[in-house]
């Protein structure tokens, strides 16, 4: 089965907390901290060694969810630098 997004549907957030309410549940009994609103979402961590460790179990648990990460989308960078 193939899911597909609207990017700017009405219901493409509603769609996407449903489908991704199982990653946040795993993120966070692994311990990260996760911020999400639809399918863009933030951890924050201590350490650039946590930021690749949550990046690559975020990887791994959202390919369970038949999800892949938009790369050109997905970086580490310190908070400093600022995100949108």
């Amino acid at each position: 089965m193939k899911v597909t997004f609207c990017v700017r549907g009405v219901v493409s957030p509603l769609l996407s907390n449903i489908l991704l309410t199982p990653f946040d549940k795993e993120m966070r009994h692994k311990g990260y901290q996760l911020t999400r609103w639809a399918d863009d979402w933030v951890v924050t961590c201590r350490t650039r060694a946590e930021a690749n460790s949550a990046l690559a179990q975020a990887t791994k648990i959202l390919g369970k969810l038949g999800v892949t990460l938009n790369r050109e989308k997905t970086r580490i960078v310190h908070i400093a630098q600022g995100f949108e």
